[in-house]
């Protein structure tokens, strides 16, 4: 449900969770980075922090993702994906913003576990997609400078 300023709010305990664990890991390992490296950017960082953890994600017995037949997808949300899934079918759009929507309310792992059920393109679409959402997330609150 959108509150006053029209972003959707989400059930804060775990995503504000995984939004802090996510900074003091982009923070950790900007420090790790060559001299070279430094000159990432901080999306390029997130994904690779991201990527890590969904690899580490063990897979879900999980039949379906939770609120699959009642999350209403619109074309603001299609907007927030990568460039490459606005060509693809709706029901693969649509299996991306469920994971979107369970890795903001249940956790990035949780999310992530699911993902991993439906092939490597979806896990991919979901990686790329949660990248460019909580890139967004994190500079809106002035996390990523």
């Amino acid at each position: 449900m959108p509150d006053i300023s029209g972003q959707p709010q989400f059930e804060k305990k775990q995503i504000e969770q995984d939004i802090e664990r996510l900074s003091r890991e982009l923070v950790e390992k900007q420090r790790q980075l060559t001299s070279a490296e430094t000159r990432k950017e901080h999306k390029e960082v997130l994904h690779q922090v991201i990527g890590e953890r969904i690899q580490q994600a063990p897979p879900s017995q999980a039949a379906a993702v939770t609120g699959a037949s009642s999350l209403v997808v619109d074309d603001d949300e299609d907007k927030e994906l990568p460039e490459y899934l606005k060509n693809v079918s709706p029901e693969i759009r649509k299996e991306v913003h469920l994971l979107i929507h369970l890795a903001f309310n249940g956790g990035i792992e949780k999310a992530a576990s699911a993902a991993k059920k439906h092939g490597s393109f979806i896990l991919d679409a979901f990686h790329d997609a949660l990248v460019d959402k909580l890139y967004n997330e994190l500079k809106s609150r002035g996390l990523l400078k």
